[in-house]
């Protein structure tokens, strides 16, 4: 959702009538209702996941470090993993 102002009016990129129900749940004593954001630029819009180990009943399979993750500096670093895993 992205709200930009022009010309002193409030413009959205929602649907005017998703908007609408929006800003009829507005509450005009709360400080937050009264924030206005725009849409953050692509190069911000970074998300990395990775799963470890994924498992099932009767399967189990365990999926090597990317090398964002790996530090030079722990090179004992699968080990704390598992130790980590165990304590969960």
């Amino acid at each position: 959702m992205c709200f930009f102002r022009t010309n002193e009016k409030l413009i959205s990129s929602l649907d005017p009538n998703v908007l609408e129900r929006l800003q009829l749940c507005k509450d005009p004593l709360c400080p937050d209702c009264k924030l206005t954001f725009k849409d953050p630029e692509m190069n911000n819009l970074i998300l990395r996941l990775h799963a470890y180990r994924y498992s099932g009943s009767d399967w189990c399979y365990s999926a090597p470090l990317p090398s964002w993750v790996i530090n030079e500096n722990v090179p004992d670093l699968h080990d704390a993993i598992e130790e980590a895993i165990k304590q969960l």
